[in-house]
């Protein structure tokens, strides 16, 4: 997904979904967030690799638990960091590794 802007984890490219995925996120030097929303897939996996230099957040939407499990919701490392994001119920888990 090529972004300058925040998307959710509804948020489509090229006609696929992020469900399933390893989900490239390409933001260049825009910081952006990720919104874990409760209209996405119930069993929503999805991986993700930072290409830009920006940070990209992952936040909960409304009646959603994001609970992370490396102690951050910030992708801020270099090119290439990588992010695992699971939802179980109402929760979304998230573990972070930063480079």
């Amino acid at each position: 997904i090529t972004t300058s802007v925040s998307i959710d984890t509804d948020t489509t490219s090229g006609g696929y979904g992020q469900h399933g995925r390893h989900v490239k996120i390409s933001n260049g030097a825009n910081v952006i967030n990720i919104q874990c929303v409760s209209t996405s897939n119930a069993d929503f996996v999805a991986s993700y690799e930072k290409l830009g230099t920006s940070n990209i957040t992952f936040t909960a939407g409304v009646g959603i638990t994001l609970t992370t499990l490396s102690g951050t919701a910030i992708l801020s490392g270099a090119v290439g960091s990588k992010a695992c994001l699971s939802r179980n119920g109402n929760i979304y888990y998230l573990q972070i590794t930063n480079y």
